[in-house]
This record gives C-alpha cells, structure tokens and sequence, in this order.
C-alpha cells in the first residue's frame, strides 16, 4: 500500500483574458472554462482515490475572485463526489496571481490584498500563513500528543452565524501515516509597491494629471507608469522561516525516533532554484528572493520534497547545490517537483499537466517514491492517457539517484503497447 498526494498547480481559473509579462498565460477564456471539466475527468478516472491534495498557488488571474471561486467550487464538488479527500486533507497556498495587487502601503495593506483569497478557501481548507487574516503564528501549539488522526491544519468555530478561524497551523502531520506536509506563502512582495516615498509623489502626480487630461494615450501612459512602480517578487518572509526552524526544532524533540520516520514535504508557489530545462524570462525577479535560507532549514530538517509551481514547466530534480562540504553532515539534496500548470500556457514544447506523488508504503520509514507526470488531452479517453502517456519518475529515498522511466510495471495493463517515454 501506498500514500497517494495529487499535486495541482497554476489553475488560472476565471474569466478575461490576460496577456502576462512573460506571455505565460495568454489563454483564450473558452479553453480556460473547459480546463476545470476536463481535470475532473481526469480525477475520476485514477485508479485510486488521493489520500491528500497540494494546491500550489495561481488560482486565477490576478486575484479575479470568479477563478478563485471556481476552484472552491471545483475542490467541493470532488469532495461530495467522492474523488477528492476531505477538506482537511486539501492544502492550499496563494501564488503571485491570488493576491489582489496595488493595494497601497498601510497597516491594512495585507488584509485588502487576501481578502478574496481568504473568502474563498480561509475558513475551508488548511492553507499556508495568510497575514492579515491568520492568527499569529505560534510553534508552541497545536499539542504533538494529540490522539487525532492528524494534527495541524485549520480550526474554526461558528460566531454570530459566521464561520471564525480560531487557528491555522500552516501543516497537515500524519502520524498514522508518517507524512508531514508543510505550506509556505511565498507570495508576500508579490503585486506590491517598491517603496511608499517613491509611490506616493508619483501617485500624487499621476492623479492630478488624470484629472486634467483623460485621453486615452495620457490613460494608457499612467496605467504602464503605475504598473512600473510594481514589484512582483517571490518571498516567504522572516515570520513565516523563523516560524519554520523554530517548529521543526521543537517536532525533532517532542516526536523523538518518530521524527525519522516522516516522509516531510514542503509545499509553496515559487520555484527555489532554476529548473533544468528553464526557458529564458527578462524578469526583474527570479525564483525565491529568500530561497537560500528556506532551502538550508529544509535540508537541514531533513525534508524529502519540494512541490512549486509558478514556471509552467514539468521538472523532477534534485537540488543539494546549498549544502557545504565543510559541514561534514550526511545531508540529503531536495527532490524538487515543478508541477506545471492545469490553466496556463505550457512552456516551450510541454504539455498542460498534474502530478500524483506516491509514498510508497503505508507508514515510514519510507526508501522510495514514485512521482507520475499525467498530460491533459483535449480529446481521448482520460483512462487511456493515464495509463499510456504518464511520464514516471521513481525517486530513492537514499541513495538519491532517480529514475526516470514509463515503467509499463507500473501502470494499468492496456491492449495496445505502452508508450515508453524516457529521459
């Protein structure tokens, strides 16, 4: 038996069309609306229920709430249906498209920007750190002694008739299972202003100029000039990293040999490293402002995976180029799994995609995982594609040497010869 974790990435539901910086995700909206049907077709047709979902940012488009309310809408019908998990088994994080950007700078700044994030999925699904809405975060809590199936995640209470998040732990842990999902917000400088000293006397002036001339050329002038003040940066942030080492620090202790036995999987939006088939973007940010420090505390607490999404490019990699040779440690590298994307444009020859991550067996310790890379056709059988056109990766726990091979063994038995795609 096995442990089954469906990875989604960069749905990019909702409606309009938005031509992006990097061109990524100029879609037609018809062939967006269908990509949510399609996927649950898909979902059906595995050959097993996911024991979790990983929801790993770009919802929508710009914090369009009609996309994020789709994926709501989308992740309920699967649950009622029977296809999905509970809904304290989906974990979520917002991507750089979730949040609503230009909001200016000031103590609610961040409450405005995740307030239709949060709407949708805050009191529903355990998700990543949401400031200015999400308690405080505090590693003292919840209990590791807990006899509940699984520990971590959202707690919620009914008040006035409204549904109260009470807590948001940022982790789903399994000690059943020995599975230890983590979710980081790494869209926190992401549709922000540079600098409110340089916003502000720009603003100012852009205003008055509005005021005084409402051409079209003088409206798409402002429009390009208050976009350029803009900043669209991956972080996670010194609350969310402290947060981080200080919680593992104190699991390590309280879970003793247990600990050891966690297969431990960090979710988040971002990619922290260049991928190996990375197409070329002009982009004033790249990757994770502050990955060099999240990737040390998680190699250092002995994280297995890392699942992203944000490039649209399918990748399966292993990243140890943080880990110095003057440490003397036996330190294992990341397996680093870039999902994709479901609604957005592929990169380069690639397909549109989602991922099934298998942890093989069903408690820890765990010595292998085998990651199924599934295309969503236009037309075909779902059932047919799965079984014939998945790109498998098998990943070593230990000696951290990966294959990469559509192994026929591994999938379901079909009449016509199965397509061997290798690497």
């Amino acid at each position: 038996m096995s442990i089954i974790i469906l990875h989604l990435s960069d749905i990019h539901a909702g409606i309009g069309e938005l031509v992006d910086v990097d061109v990524k995700d100029y879609l037609p909206l018809s062939e967006r609306e269908r990509n949510l049907e399609r996927l649950g077709d898909y979902i059906a047709a595995l050959p097993k229920k996911p024991d979790y979902v990983v929801v790993s940012g770009d919802m929508t488009l710009r914090g369009d709430p009609a996309g994020l309310l789709s994926v709501r809408e989308w992740l309920i019908t699967g649950i009622e249906g029977g296809l999905l998990p509970s809904e304290d088994r989906i974990i979520v994080t917002p991507g750089n498209h979730d949040p609503t950007w230009g909001i200016p700078d000031g103590n609610d700044r961040d409450q405005k920007r995740y307030a239709n994030f949060f709407e949708m999925f805050g009191s529903t699904f355990p998700h990543a750190y949401i400031p200015g809405w999400d308690p405080k975060l505090d590693e003292t809590h919840p209990s590791l002694r807990s006899t509940k199936k699984q520990i971590g995640g959202l707690e919620t209470k009914v008040r006035f008739g409204k549904i109260e998040v009470t807590s948001n732990h940022p982790f789903l842990l399994d000690l059943r299972n020995d599975v230890l999902i983590f979710a980081f917000n790494s869209s926190l400088a992401c549709g922000v202003y540079t600098n409110p000293k340089y916003f502000e006397p720009l603003n100012t002036f852009l205003m008055e100029l509005e005021r005084t001339n409402s051409t079209k050329r003088v409206t798409d002038l402002i429009l390009v000039l208050r976009d350029s003040t803009l900043v669209d940066a991956g972080l996670v942030g010194k609350d969310q990293l402290n947060y981080f080492r200080r919680l593992m620090g104190r699991m390590r202790k309280e879970l003793s040999d247990r600990w050891d036995k966690l297969t431990k999987i960090a979710i988040l939006h971002h990619h922290i490293s260049h991928l190996w088939n990375q197409q070329l973007e002009l982009k004033q940010f790249e990757a994770l402002v502050d990955a060099a420090q999240l990737k040390r505390y998680l190699i250092e607490n002995n994280f297995n995976f890392v699942l992203h999404g944000h490039k649209h490019t399918n990748n399966v990699s292993l990243d140890g180029s943080l880990i110095p040779v003057s440490d003397k440690k036996n330190r294992n590298p990341l397996c680093v799994v870039s999902g994709g994307t479901i609604g957005g444009m592929p990169r380069l020859s690639d397909s549109q995609t989602f991922k099934l991550i298998e942890l093989v067996g069903d408690t820890g310790p765990r010595f292998e995982a085998v990651i199924t890379e599934i295309p969503l056709r236009d037309t075909g059988s779902p059932s047919d594609i799965i079984a014939q056109e998945s790109r498998i990766y098998r990943v070593p726990f230990a000696a951290k040497l990966p294959e990469c091979d559509s192994d026929p063994e591994l999938k379901e038995p079909t009449k016509r010869r199965p397509k061997r795609n290798r690497i």
